[in-house]
């Protein structure tokens, strides 16, 4: 069993209409869901956007810790599925140690499968 590790964020501090590509830290929620074989899912969502006015779902930010995670994002109770050999599916891969960093919308969760 591994552990994912999930921001939702703003980036960069806003000024001049500009944003820089970094984490900003007010704001900022991190939640910790344990993995496995079996797709688990954030239970927290998407709360705001880079433009700090809350009108998109910003970034969020997925860390794996002790396993490789197949990760993917969606609304109500997205499931990670990781594709079979030859085939495609929504989603990227995070592998142990590393992370990702995407755009969400507003509500969206964040869901994970370990591979090998």
């Amino acid at each position: 069993m591994g552990t994912m590790l999930v921001t939702y964020h703003q980036a960069g501090q806003p000024g001049g209409g500009t944003t820089q590509p970094v984490i900003r830290l007010p704001g900022a929620t991190t939640e910790r869901v344990t993995t496995s074989g079996t797709s688990a899912r954030t239970t927290g969502a998407a709360p705001q956007g880079p433009s700090g006015k809350k009108t998109d779902g910003g970034f969020a930010t997925v860390f794996a810790i002790g396993a490789n995670l197949f990760v993917v994002s969606g609304t109500g109770t997205p499931t990670a599925a990781y594709p079979a050999a030859g085939a495609s599916g929504n989603g990227s891969a995070v592998l142990s140690g590393q992370s990702i960093t995407f755009a969400v919308k507003p509500g969206e969760k964040i869901a994970a499968i370990e591979f090998t």
